[in-house]
């Protein structure tokens, strides 16, 4: 879970305090905004709360310098647009910024055409980069932005602003869905997420959220700081308690599988003589896999693969339009399988 936080709101002591309250809930970092005074990737929620900070005097100066007071407790990444990144000079940013111990950057209105000089400070400076895509991204588009990420891709989750919203858009989870195909970079959706229900949606198919208008929104109508720090204290654990209910521990390879020892970075679950995968190490994909060493595969084969298909159809969408049943061998001798294949490889 990352925790969007406004530099600034209500006043920087209180942003300061905010940030040790979210981290102490469970946020596993923080995105702590920059205000600016045209944030167009913002909703009315998160705009609001721009004003109030930038009415209130808070500079860039100041936001880096309460991130370099947090930084400690949890890894901060800063959130601005690209205005005032190239006001300050793409270098000096990033060398204030990392000066101050802040770990990534995320700039949403700098396409990434546009961004080789700023990406290159980043670099120079140890700064991680977050790179976007949306739901209309084709899927040359999705990879390319993850290739130049170095800290996450992060999945707008609708089109339009950031905000809550009442339920998790369909868009959200498919665009999850696609792009953890074709990148190995963390992928954390954003956007649309607003409830403790809602982020545990979304973090079953995709590495986790991003959670912001929510928080903001708390501040906001907060009658004192000490409110406002309580309440998002409260809906932080909330969230985190939903994420953690999502997290399925799973039990260590055994040892005397042959399988299991040869995927044992993969996700296992067994069952008698049957190992079952749940995501393929090469394609990422639900399969189910029978160590048979030289044997046929078993004779409740049917049984499993009906298991398979519920597995990819809650992973992955409905049976026909996402994906199909692919049985084959793989190149080794001892195991059969079968694949739930994603349409748009074939």
């Amino acid at each position: 879970m990352i925790a969007y936080v406004t530099g600034g709101l209500p006043d920087m002591a209180t942003t300061e305090r905010i940030i040790e309250t979210v981290v102490g809930a469970g946020a596993d970092a923080v995105e702590l905004g920059v205000p600016f005074s045209d944030p167009i990737m913002d909703g009315p929620v998160i705009q609001a709360g721009s004003q109030v900070a930038l009415e209130a005097g808070t500079t860039p100066a100041a936001v880096l310098a309460c991130a370099g007071a947090a930084a400690a407790a949890a890894p901060i990444g800063f959130m601005t647009y690209a205005n005032l990144v190239a006001h300050a000079g793409w270098d000096r940013f990033a060398a204030e910024a990392a000066a101050s111990g802040v770990s990534a950057a995320i700039v949403p209105d700098l396409p990434l055409e546009e961004a080789g000089d700023w990406f290159a400070a980043c670099e120079r400076h140890g700064i991680e980069v977050v790179t976007f895509c949306a739901p209309t991204s084709p899927d040359d588009r999705i990879a390319a932005n993850a290739a130049a990420a170095s800290a996450f891709l992060y999945a707008v989750g609708v089109l339009g602003v950031t905000g809550e919203r009442a339920t998790v858009a369909q868009t959200a989870l498919d665009l999850a869905r696609r792009a953890k195909a074709l990148t190995d970079r963390p992928v954390l959706v954003g956007v649309g997420v607003g409830t403790a229900a809602q982020a545990a949606e979304v973090a079953a198919v995709a590495d986790g959220v991003v959670v912001g208008s929510a928080i903001v929104r708390r501040v906001l109508e907060a009658d004192t700081p000490d409110d406002a720090v309580a309440s998002v204290g409260r809906f932080v654990a909330e969230v985190r308690d939903a994420l953690d209910a999502v997290a399925v521990a799973q039990p260590p390879p055994d040892p005397h599988c042959d399988l299991c020892e040869a995927a044992r970075l993969s996700e296992w679950h067994h069952e008698d003589a049957l190992c079952w995968i749940a995501d393929c190490e090469i394609c990422a994909v639900p399969m189910v896999v029978w160590r048979h060493h030289g044997l046929p595969g078993p004779a409740d084969a049917a049984a499993m693969v009906e298991r398979l298909r519920r597995v990819a159809d809650a992973r992955l969408g409905p049976e026909g339009e996402a994906w199909y049943i692919d049985g084959n061998r793989r190149n080794i001798p001892d195991h059969w399988h079968v694949h739930a294949r994603r349409r748009f490889w074939s």
